[in-house]
């Protein structure tokens, strides 16, 4: 058993069109969970008049990132994949990550290659993507390499991994989140596989997000993410290099929200604190996050 586990807010053609493509799968058995953080498009009634198999769970506020942790609670499969409602593993995505994940019990998370593109599924240039693929190609193990983090579009995860590695960390509510979790699934002593040939489509929403949201919370959860899991040397000097970018692009930008998510992130110091969970250096070394990234979004 796989379970798939969807989060979704206001969300509601792109997750028709997700639940219709992952009803392609070559793979079975398989369950979909869906979680609505509270979506006010009408979600809920159209995906249990559409898909009335499918797991609906309906949150009464926007939690984030906490609702995979829901869904995933309430997965029955050996395995969980999460999914944005707008990204779709390819047809044989979940054939072949269980063949990852059978290969070898120390596999912990396996990492889609995420195509993003710009075309809705029924556009022409889509169905070209999806002819550029994998799918003609025959699926070689030995492609298989180790990585330090993957992409929230589509990962595998195994349940067991879950249970020792712990689920995701909500106060973040969005982004970086993924790295959080890759760094415990790591010191607990599993692998990260990633397979260029285990593909997940992300297309970009026809729901806009609020701009503004982004670099707030790229700033405020990578000062978490720092203060969490790097030694003391580490998390210092990379705190002094994000407050000098964070400095730098508030004069460039004329706009204050890098300086609220570091007011707010110093807010939650003692949170992120108590929680505080030391990971290996060499893991630190190898995922080597670029402290400027958090500032590129936002012009």
């Amino acid at each position: 058993m796989v379970s798939i586990v969807i989060l979704t807010w206001n969300r509601k053609d792109d997750l028709i069109e997700t639940v219709t493509e992952l009803r392609k799968s070559s793979y079975a058995p398989m369950e979909v969970i869906v979680v609505d953080n509270s979506s006010a498009d009408g979600t809920p009634a159209v995906i249990k008049e559409k898909f009335p198999d499918v797991i609906f769970i309906r949150l009464e506020k926007n939690i984030g990132i906490g609702g995979y942790n829901i869904g995933m609670k309430k997965a029955r499969g050996e395995y969980v994949v999460l999914l944005d409602s707008d990204s779709f593993p390819d047809r044989k995505a979940i054939e072949r990550m269980v063949a990852v994940f059978e290969s070898d019990k120390k596999v912990g998370a396996v990492a889609f290659d995420v195509h993003n593109s710009r075309f809705k599924i029924q556009d022409s240039r889509f169905k070209n993507l999806q002819l550029e693929s994998c799918n003609l190609q025959p699926f070689d193990l030995k492609k298989c390499r180790d990585v330090y983090g993957y992409n929230g579009a589509g990962v595998g995860i195994r349940k067991e991994c879950l249970e020792r590695a712990g689920y995701l960390f909500e106060p973040y509510f969005l982004y970086f989140n993924e790295q959080d979790h890759a760094f415990r699934i790591l010191q607990a002593g599993y692998k990260i596989k990633f397979h260029p040939d285990i593909v997940a489509y992300h297309k970009t929403s026809m729901t806009s997000r609020v701009s503004r949201s982004v670099p707030y919370f790229y700033t405020r959860n990578l000062l978490w993410l720092i203060w969490r899991f790097y030694p003391i040397r580490y998390a210092f000097v990379s705190t002094i290099s994000l407050f000098f970018y964070a400095s730098l692009s508030t004069i460039q930008q004329r706009t204050s929200i890098y300086m609220k998510a570091i007011l707010d992130a110093i807010l939650g110091f003692s949170m992120v604190l108590s929680n505080r969970f030391l990971v290996d250096r060499n893991i630190i070394k190898n995922v080597r996050i670029p402290i400027r990234w958090a500032f590129m979004a936002y012009k």
